[in-house]
């Protein structure tokens, strides 16, 4: 098995988009990095595709069955078609219309969202591969003596090697074991602190960056600080933290949720949507912030997962009156329609959801805080929500835009079905196409650019801000802790919500502006994009 380091950008929902894969990906055979051709295996893969695909009438009726099984895959994909293009954070996306993946560098790199998989290494989640356990963003910094590269500590994982070893969100690593990250470099080094890139131990250079009294930011290399650190098996709940705030009178909880995970393998903690750990781990969380007046759900870092763990989430903060009413509708290549809707309290502990007590909030809003990794699950809940009635306030960046999702094709889900198959040459394979796209009950889905950040699909600039912070004189210039009153994002929706700003004075914060700091093409977050929304029902089932 060869093993080439990836970034996805897909969710998991069925990919609710499944999310969109970006980069390079995980192959077996083939010396020159291509997959083996399998005509067994690509028939079955014809056979999926030409009943389930989304843009299933475009695909070719004289497919080559020699090509490796990923080539051939790809070559059944409908590319978004170049033209009318809008920007996007991740990349530029076909203008209004559903499609299957992002097109970058001005329409010369095409990833797609559909994928395919070999259970052995892929199926493994990115919380149950050996980690360093923290998230990350490469940035450069204009200086005098050129463009310094640095990765930026986005969160660490509760317990967690880095956790432990005292890494800490808005840390600046400066070096990898020795190495300084450079403009030609820092991609290759920064895959040395994904999960599963093989490196059992790292040392990292941390430095702070202070800004002075005159206003201008330097870095402090003169006090560096070593952090060694040895990758475990690592558990990142998406349940990452919450808390509840007294803001104005009001009990307003807050929630870091970052990706909708069912459960893990307890051993492993492999991905697992068998599994309710994590599920439970949403329940008990809402239960014990409740009862609210608001929540502010941070999604900021929420590519998207399960579609049955964005209903259940939806279903907790709705109104009570909304048990039984249509949450999201998905639209399949045939133009018929399957409902998910919220559900009745009792539901929430039953069949599919059999586990903890659920929770009704009963809220009419919601605060969510957004960036342009927020896709898929995360975009169709707010869209089901507003299409529900609940007013919901976007605040930060236009996220990604997905309003496709997928279902699961393996062994399991088609055992006894016309897609029978998944086992070929003794190995696992998995297929996510996108198969249909989601509307909410007003029959809205237009987030194929992404939510902008506002209350409604015309977006204000009012709601848009920055997480990472603007340059005080005398500090230190980082990211605040999540859930800390000072973070940008929180501070927003707080002032919002206590009537502390108005929206037309609310000033628009950007940390990067004056401040020489721009996000360069890569962060450890990109290979969760793999995310989605994904039904693993298949249709008629």
């Amino acid at each position: 098995m060869k093993k080439v380091w990836y970034c996805r950008l897909l969710p998991l929902i069925a990919a609710g988009v499944l999310a969109a894969g970006c980069g390079k990906e995980e192959v077996s055979g083939g010396g020159d990095g291509s997959a083996p051709a399998d005509g067994e295996l690509n028939r079955w893969v014809y056979k999926v595709m030409k009943v389930s695909y989304l843009w299933n009438g475009e695909i070719t009726p004289s497919p080559d069955y020699s090509l490796g099984y990923e080539e051939f895959f790809r070559s059944l994909l409908k590319r978004p078609v170049p033209g009318s293009y809008s920007f996007s954070g991740l990349g530029l996306l076909p203008s209004g219309e559903p499609h299957d993946g992002t097109v970058e560098s001005f329409g010369s790199v095409w990833s797609p969202y559909s994928y395919i998989r070999s259970v052995e290494p892929a199926v493994r989640s990115v919380s149950g591969t050996r980690s360093f356990g923290f998230e990350f963003q490469i940035y450069g910094f204009r200086s005098t003596g050129g463009t310094l590269v640095f990765a930026q500590v986005l969160y660490t994982v509760p317990d967690s090697p880095a956790d432990r070893a005292g890494l800490r969100r808005g840390d600046w690593i400066m070096e990898v074991d020795g190495v300084a990250f450079t403009d030609s470099n820092y991609a290759d080094l920064a895959r040395k602190l994904l999960p599963g890139s093989g490196s059992a131990q790292a040392e990292v250079t941390v430095v702070p960056i202070e800004c002075t009294p005159a206003g201008r930011l330097i870095v402090r290399d003169d006090t560096p600080q070593k952090v060694r650190l040895t990758a475990g098996a690592v558990d990142d709940s998406p349940v990452h933290l919450h808390a509840v705030h007294e803001v104005g009178g009001r009990r307003v909880g807050y929630l870091v949720y970052n990706g909708f995970d069912r459960g893990r393998d307890p051993s492993t903690f492999e991905d697992d949507y068998d599994d309710r750990t994590y599920d439970d781990a949403l329940k008990e969380a809402l239960r014990e912030m409740a009862p609210l007046d608001d929540l502010v759900l941070d999604l900021r870092y929420n590519p998207g997962g399960y579609a049955l763990s964005c209903q259940l989430l939806a279903s907790m903060i709705a109104p009570a009156d909304r048990a039984g009413t249509v949450f999201n509708r998905v639209r399949d290549n045939a133009g018929r329609y399957t409902d998910e809707r919220f559900l009745t309290l009792s539901q929430m502990s039953e069949g599919n959801f059999t586990g903890g007590e659920g929770v009704c909030l009963g809220l009419d809003r919601l605060w969510v805080l957004a960036s342009s990794r927020t896709a898929s699950a995360s975009e169709v809940l707010v869209n089901g929500l507003r299409g529900a009635g609940v007013a919901v306030h976007l605040i930060g960046k236009r996220t990604e835009g997905k309003n496709v999702g997928s279902y699961l094709f393996d062994r399991t889900t088609t055992a006894g079905t016309p897609y029978a198959g998944g086992v070929f040459g003794g190995t696992e394979y998995y297929i996510r196409p996108i198969c249909f796209q989601n509307f909410n009950a007003r029959n809205e889905s237009d987030f194929a650019n992404g939510f902008p950040p506002g209350t409604d699909a015309a977006g204000s600039e009012a709601y848009e801000a920055d997480e990472l912070p603007d340059p005080v004189a005398g500090e230190e210039f980082r990211l605040p802790p999540l859930g800390d009153l000072s973070e940008p994002l929180l501070d927003r929706a707080l002032s919002l919500i206590s009537g502390g700003e108005t929206l037309s004075a609310v000033p628009v914060r950007s940390g990067r502006e004056g401040s020489g700091f721009r996000e360069l093409p890569f962060s450890s977050l990109d290979r969760k994009a793999a995310g989605g929304y994904v039904r693993t029902a298949l249709p008629g089932e």
